[in-house]
């Protein structure tokens, strides 16, 4: 492996790598190694896996793949087109986990709405847990009794 970003350890003591700098995943299972995704994943950067399906964010690629066990491609998810994601919001998938529903929940890097939630057909539902930001104007408590003290004495 070059510079793997993740990794994914499932029931069956079976290994995936999310191989970053080789731009691939590699599956160790019982003294075997497998390659997924050569010639199509650019930079995977997270994975999750199901019992039936392998889960890929590609940050240079900007998209979600999802993978069969054995390897064949069953799903590429792109930028979310629905308005409530928001026109200029960036889709850049870092990480990824799946529920047990099938809802797809990723990381996608710059995203300050919180994690991007897509349904078990990969649209866009919404944002999980958003972050909580700083604002520019902060409101100070102030001590009334203080200030009268202090406007007197002037």
């Amino acid at each position: 492996t070059n510079a793997p970003e993740d990794m994914f350890l499932d029931e069956d003591n079976t290994l995936y790598i999310a191989d970053t700098g080789n731009s691939r995943i590699v599956v160790l299972s019982n003294n075997e190694v497998k390659y997924i995704g050569e010639g199509l994943l650019n930079k995977p950067t997270g994975i999750y896996v199901t019992s039936d399906s392998i889960y890929v964010a590609d940050s240079e690629n900007k998209k979600v793949y999802i993978f069969e066990k054995s390897g064949s491609l069953k799903q590429e998810i792109e930028r979310p087109t629905e308005p409530l994601f928001g026109k200029n919001t960036q889709f850049i998938p870092k990480k990824i986990s799946v529920d047990n529903r099938g809802n797809i929940y990723v990381v996608s890097e710059g995203s300050t709405n919180g994690l991007v939630q897509l349904n078990n057909q990969g649209k866009f539902v919404g944002y999980f847990g958003s972050n909580k930001t700083d604002t520019s104007l902060k409101i100070k408590k102030i001590n009334c009794s203080k200030m009268r003290l202090h406007l007197q004495l002037m």
